[in-house]
């Protein structure tokens, strides 16, 4: 029943963007955003090749027990990075 509801509620509002879109063509209606997420804890990969890093908004990742998801090296915790100041 959930799922014929979620469904339902899609169709809807794909029907009204589409007619939000032919009344206003000068606005850019998406479902994607183009500003970057902060995210404050930053880990790298250990691996000097690899060197994927991963960010989260809490310190939720644990070195002793997940390793990078790409090469399976140990990870590093980098540091905590403040957002950025908006002017």
């Amino acid at each position: 029943m959930i799922v014929r509801f979620k469904r339902q509620l899609l169709l809807l509002l794909r029907a009204e963007v589409g007619a939000c879109a032919q009344r206003c063509p000068e606005l850019s209606i998406t479902t994607r955003h183009t500003y970057e997420i902060h995210r404050a804890f930053q880990w790298r990969c250990a691996n000097e090749a690899c060197g994927l890093t991963y960010g989260r908004h809490s310190k939720s990742i644990d070195i002793k027990r997940h390793v990078c998801g790409k090469c399976r090296t140990a990870l590093e915790f980098v540091g905590r990075r403040d957002a950025p100041q908006e002017l």
